[in-house]
């Protein structure tokens, strides 16, 4: 199968650590930031997992304590797939002794090669699992045509 996207947008990996994705599908270079994070920024990093068949590709992002609302998912005309939300920090009357789930805003970018089919994506959120499945692009057979030899 050939690997639909080309590469993860995270500004954890613009510093270019060299990640190679556990099946050996290298991600191999981030997309452009205009700005360098600063150590503070883009803390929360949703997980996300990535499978392909012949037909789709499909990401799965674990969103546990999220809502739906506050999920937004695009595409762009470079073929570029965002996942943007906020993970909401609730008040509790009750002293915090120990925090450590994450909270605030976060995205994630993957380029996808032009072998997608942008038209055709859809998004579903289930139990704290955000599912986008991408459709491919049918591959366009070879037109052949008999010429008459005179």
């Amino acid at each position: 199968m050939n690997t639909t996207y080309k590469s993860c947008c995270q500004p954890q990996e613009h510093f270019g650590h060299g990640f190679h994705g556990h099946h050996g599908h290298p991600f191999n270079r981030p997309l452009y930031f205009d700005t360098i994070p600063s150590p503070n920024a883009f803390k929360f990093k949703p997980r996300v997992d990535i499978s392909e068949t012949s037909d789709f590709i499909t990401f799965e992002f674990e969103l546990p304590g999220i809502e739906m609302k506050d999920i937004k998912v695009q595409i762009n005309d470079d073929n570029v797939l965002t996942v943007t939300g906020e993970k909401k920090y609730y008040e509790s009357q009750l002293k915090v002794l120990k925090n450590e789930r994450y909270f605030g805003k976060f995205s994630r970018s993957f380029e996808l090669t032009d072998s997608i089919d942008s038209s055709k994506i859809e998004a579903k959120f289930t139990d704290g699992i955000l599912t986008v499945t991408v459709q491919k692009k049918q591959p366009v057979k070879p037109k052949s045509t008999e010429i008459e030899i005179k």
